[in-house]
């Protein structure tokens, strides 16, 4: 299969998680990189640029760094990541990672994690999926006020980490 083939199976995978997840989501538009052309598109998370990659040789800091320089203002680059025969990771910024924990999804988090490990007829996805739903469902405005929020809290942080 070819590099073009594995990275499509990859994109409709990841929006096929998403949706599962209950949030809707499709192959984006595959014809330049940019904030137009996200690897997935999903207009409920539409504060997120996606990057996809379904590959064995793993580059996260170069993948990132591609979904970084495509996405558009106000946008959170995300790297979705997966090799053959396992889970997607997901790949963000810290101060992205710390302003999702400050918009109050770490205690939710906790509870999701403990009622997964409590119930024994739980799949591992299913604990997954509830994980999902928790951090993933901040506004866009949600996610810009705690963004900026941090910025402002943290304006040197802020400025080494881009």
């Amino acid at each position: 299969m070819n590099s073009f083939h594995r990275g499509a199976r990859g994109e409709r995978a990841w929006a096929a998680h998403l949706t599962e997840a209950g949030y809707p989501a499709r192959r984006g538009v595959q014809y330049a990189g940019g904030p137009d052309s996200p690897d997935v598109a999903c207009p409920t998370l539409g504060v997120f640029h996606w990057e996809v990659k379904n590959q064995e040789r793993v580059n996260p800091f170069a993948w990132f760094a591609q979904a970084a320089s495509e996405a558009g203002a106000g946008k959170i680059p995300v790297v979705a990541m997966k090799k053959n025969g396992t889970p997607f990771l997901v790949v963000m910024h810290s101060a992205d990672f710390l302003m999702l924990l400050n918009a109050g999804a770490l205690a939710e988090l906790s509870e999701a994690r403990k009622a997964g490990a409590e119930n024994k007829n739980a799949r591992p996805c299913d604990a997954h999926l509830q994980i999902t739903k928790l951090f993933l469902r901040l506004t866009k405005d949600e996610c810009r006020e705690v963004l900026a929020d941090i910025r402002h809290r943290h304006p040197d942080f802020w400025e080494v980490a881009q």
